[in-house]
Formats: C-alpha cells, structure tokens, sequence
C-alpha cells in the first residue's frame, strides 16, 4: 500500500478534523505519517498513524494572547514558523 505523510499545524481545529480520514486510511491498509507538535502524539497514534514531530513557534490553544490582533501580524507569526 501507499505511504501518505499528512502535515498540520498544532491546533485542535486542524488535527482533529483530519483523524477520521487519517483513521480510514490506515484501515485500509496505507501507512501514514503524521508530521505535527509533539504535544499532538496521542491523538496521532490513536488514530493509527506514526507521528514525526516537530517544533512549531505558533502560539497554542492555551494562549490565544500569543497571537497579534493585526490580520498581516497573524501572517507574520505563520511565517516565522517555517523559518530555522
């Protein structure tokens, strides 16, 4: 079978979509690997797949005050994410 690798950010409103569609897949035989914070590795190998974590700078859920009240700041923060 194929081997999928899904990637998100660490945010409850983009992983936890994303489970049951991750869960069918691995049903149905793929291997998939899920690239997310590693705060995020429970609910990844409950749905089956193999977690690959990695570092995210973006504010999480327990700290909406992280992010800027400015729509291009909010860009910003995404930005800095992708960078070393």
């Amino acid at each position: 079978m194929s081997h999928i690798a899904m990637v998100s950010i660490p945010a409850p409103g983009h992983v936890n979509p994303s489970l049951e569609v991750i869960a069918e897949l691995v049903r149905r035989g793929h291997r998939v690997t899920y690239a997310n914070d590693p705060s995020y590795h429970d609910v990844i190998t409950s749905a089956g797949a193999e977690p690959k974590p990695y570092t995210s700078t973006l504010p999480t859920h327990d700290d909406p005050d992280g992010w800027p009240d400015d729509t291009i700041a909010q860009l910003d923060v995404f930005l800095r994410d992708t960078r070393p």
